[in-house]
């Protein structure tokens, strides 16, 4: 297992702005493509989220493992982030798929993600069988891990937890604004979603649960049927992005998660948006910027503006930093299932070696040939009703044996490993 690899980073080493620096998932599976075309990589899988981005790997000579992803991944290996080799990529993996290491613990994202770059992998032809084997193993672990810690009890994600963020917020508007907003007969404030992603689509039935239906909710995307299926969806309106530049509505509220090299929501929009709340008599106060893309959708200086209060994912990244407490006594429950789960790998994997498959198939053939010469010597005189039935019988009780003795030899491969 030594030519297994990760190279990676993620937001307990960096601010996730800087994540959306480095690149894409995209563009290191181009370079990682090349690689194995020219042979130096027998497969890989990349796993990019706006949290993390990992390559984990199967080089072709363990030889070369530790200088092979330098010139690759030079990006990776420029910043504070993760390396690991062998059975320490798996112990990792099971540590990420079971949201242990996610910037909100216990987060329900973060295995589908791990699934998704999983099977990206295989559909593009590019994940070995070591690597195949690896995923399959950990999403099994991650699965048991939630379960045995109490982590999918309560499922949260990095948008839902914005989102309620957001609603409390605007509860707190409205009660110091209360009298003001029945004098204006405002009832709900209006929250533009703006983009279709999986970001988008955590937060909305997080904002709509939070604020008991009491929200008014806008969808806005480049593509008005997406922003369409979206309203349809969640409850709510949808508008084109050019509609919304154009015929700006006034809003306490912008949840953005798109992607882009230059943040969506500048100074323009945001006064825009400003100023169309004022011009309808909606209640004032500050308007809530939720930026959940990396890179930045919202210009970081509009943090800075008193008409404005702004959420990004380096706050949430320092909100969850609070409670590392947490994750380290849940990281604790768990580390018995991902040190068996790693053993039992490793074990697997050992004991091909042995070829205990052709053990146990030398072990029957020989019990067939003896069981047969035994009927046809010494039992001949019964009918072939009464040979066949002791020939099956005794046949079964060689694969008994077979299985026990097999299962001693596991025991031994995984004590010895172990």
């Amino acid at each position: 297992m030594q030519n297994l690899l990760l190279v990676g980073t993620s937001h307990r080493f960096i601010d996730p702005s800087r994540l959306g620096l480095l690149p894409t998932g995209d563009e290191l599976r181009a370079r990682l493509g090349a690689a194995r075309a020219e042979g130096r990589v027998a497969g890989f899988v990349v796993l990019s989220t706006c949290n993390r981005l990992e390559c984990y790997l199967e080089v072709s000579d363990p030889k070369s493992a530790c200088d092979l992803p330098q010139d690759i991944l030079r990006e990776l290996f420029d910043i504070p982030g993760t390396t690991a080799q062998g059975q320490e990529v798996l112990r990792h993996l099971l540590h990420v798929a079971g949201s242990l290491g996610s910037m909100i613990l216990g987060e329900n994202q973060i295995l589908g993600q791990v699934k998704k770059a999983w099977q990206k992998s295989q559909d593009e032809g590019e994940c070995s069988p070591l690597l195949h084997e690896v995923f399959r193993h950990a999403v099994t672990g991650a699965k048991e891990i939630r379960n045995a810690t109490g982590l999918g009890e309560r499922p949260v994600s990095v948008a839902s937890l914005a989102a309620r963020h957001l609603v409390d917020r605007l509860s707190q508007h409205s009660l110091s604004q209360r009298s003001l907003s029945q004098q204006n007969r405002q009832e709900h404030p209006r929250i533009a979603l703006i983009g279709a992603g999986e970001m988008i689509r955590k937060a909305s039935p997080a904002v709509v649960e939070a604020c008991g239906g009491k929200c008014e909710l806008l969808f806005v995307n480049r593509t008005f049927s997406k922003a369409e299926q979206l309203a349809l969806e969640f409850g709510g309106r949808a508008m084109s992005l050019s509609d919304f530049y154009n015929e700006t509505p006034g809003c306490e509220a912008l949840i953005v998660a798109v992607w882009g090299k230059d943040p969506l929501c500048d100074v323009d929009l945001a006064e825009k948006v400003a100023d169309a709340r004022e011009r309808e008599a909606r209640s004032p106060g500050e308007i809530e910027l939720v930026d959940l893309g990396v890179p930045a959708c919202i210009a970081p200086e509009l943090g800075a503006d008193p008409r404005f209060h702004l959420l990004d994912m380096d706050t949430l990244n320092a909100w969850s930093r609070r409670h590392a407490s947490e994750r380290r006594k849940a990281a604790a429950r768990a580390l018995p299932i991902i040190e068996r789960h790693v053993r039992a790998f490793v074990a697997r994997r050992e004991s091909r070696k042995f070829n205990l498959s052709g053990v146990r198939e030398a072990h029957l053939q020989l019990a067939e040939d003896q069981i047969r010469q035994l009927v046809g010597s010494k039992l001949a005189h019964l009918s072939l009703d009464d040979r066949a039935r002791i020939e099956r019988g005794f046949l079964d009780l060689a694969k008994a044996h077979a299985h026990l003795h097999l299962k001693d030899l596991r025991s031994m491969v995984a004590t010895s490993v172990g």
